[in-house]
């Protein structure tokens, strides 16, 4: 079994780490501060990177004997939120602030890189470490694997791991099979005449026609989708009108669906296109609509997964949380396992002491540092193992 030892001056690293990217983050495509500092990590390790996608960085450890192939991956981009927070590592960029843990999983990974170097003669195997782009709905993964990121370095299995705020620090979530959903997002323009309010028979009513398409899209789920699946369908913007005495011309809808394969992924899309484009047939009006399937279900490998499980029971400072979980949130990630059997995992990084109680995506949300070595210690020891397993 690998040893492992972060003493107090790698937890003081990798907390400074986190810190450094925390108070410059930046959107998608445009991680440019951060993966010059992922550069200066690895360079400072000896490491040669390659560039994929703008600003992704690749970097690959050979260990002392040939084995398997073991990609890591972590995701760099931040959210466009103005931060809340008011500790002295706060964003110092207005209007983009990471708020989803990126920061947290970039540091991670450079801490893992560094076990790995130091480790790398009684290694076997090559450790292939993605310093992914734009994760937040950029497809920073699907555009690595469009320039042949995969194909370059042919990866035996991959790995990683998300901080999870929801979860106390230390709780390990890897369930096998379907672990995050499938995510699509629709924007609809219901274009109607307008009028005035007083005369509404001169006028095609947009609002009324997208109120019955907000009700008619609730029965998808409940009577499109076989009751054995799961699917969440979601309206989250509705937007119409300046005046209330006025039929305005048009009404905007936006929403998201969850699912958690790719066929019911492709039935719901269907059901809600017939949907909406009835309602507006029998309401004088029409509909246009743009519905873009961002990721598809993350699929977590059976035996990749009990082995992280595993790892949770062993490590110090984790545990082996909810063997079942999942969540339909979506995940940028599953781009890679779909073509690479691996492995994707929640991390506990909440904690209410250190103000980490909000969820992911919130203006106050922060992690607890304290996540920050098991993270490494869990990443790097998987590595190790897969890299060892499949050796040919």
């Amino acid at each position: 079994m690998v040893r492992i030892a972060i003493d107090e001056s790698e937890r003081g690293w990798l907390t400074e780490v986190r810190r450094r990217i925390h108070r410059h983050p930046e959107l998608g495509y445009a991680e440019e501060r951060t993966s010059a500092l992922v550069v200066e990590c690895l360079d400072s390790l000896g490491l040669s990177v390659r560039r994929w996608a703008g600003t992704g960085v690749v970097a690959v450890i050979e260990g002392g004997s040939p084995g398997a192939t073991v990609m890591l991956r972590a995701d760099m981009d931040a959210l466009p939120i103005q931060e809340e927070n008011t500790h002295e590592y706060r964003s110092e960029n207005p209007g983009c602030m990471h708020a989803c843990g990126h920061d947290g999983h970039t540091a991670i990974l450079l801490g893992v890189a560094r076990q790995l170097t130091r480790l790398a003669p009684d290694l076997t195997g090559r450790f292939v470490l993605v310093f992914q782009p734009a994760e937040e709905g950029g497809g920073g993964a699907a555009k690595m694997i469009e320039e042949g990121m995969l194909d370059a370095y042919s990866p035996d299995c991959c790995a990683g791991l998300h901080l999870w705020s929801e979860a106390p620090t230390g709780e390990v979530l890897a369930t096998s099979g379907p672990f995050m959903a499938a995510t699509d997002h629709f924007r609809m323009r219901v274009q109607g005449k307008g009028g005035h309010g007083a005369v509404p028979h001169s006028s095609r009513d947009p609002i009324v026609a997208a109120a019955r398409m907000v009700t008619a899209l609730q029965t998808v789920v409940s009577r499109e989708v076989d009751p054995d699946e799961s699917a969440v369908l979601t309206i989250g913007r509705i937007a119409g009108g300046n005046a209330f005495n006025v039929i305005p011309d048009h009404v905007d809808l936006e929403g998201t669906v969850r699912t958690w394969s790719t066929d019911v992924q492709a039935a719901v899309r269907a059901a809600v296109e017939r949907t909406v484009k009835g309602v507006a047939d029998s309401a004088g009006v029409t509909v246009d609509v743009d519905y873009r399937h961002i990721t598809i279900p993350t699929v977590n490998e059976a035996t990749q997964a009990a082995r992280v499980r595993a790892l949770a029971e062993t490590v110090p400072g984790a545990r082996l949380g909810d063997p079942a979980f999942r969540t339909m949130a979506g995940e940028d990630m599953a781009f890679f396992l779909d073509r690479v059997p691996g492995v994707f995992f929640f991390l506990g990084a909440g904690n209410s002491a250190v103000g980490a109680e909000f969820p992911h995506h919130h203006p106050r949300f922060e992690i607890d540092e304290a996540s920050l070595p098991v993270g490494v210690e869990l990443l790097t020891r998987h590595a190790a193992e897969m890299g060892a397993l499949r050796a040919s």
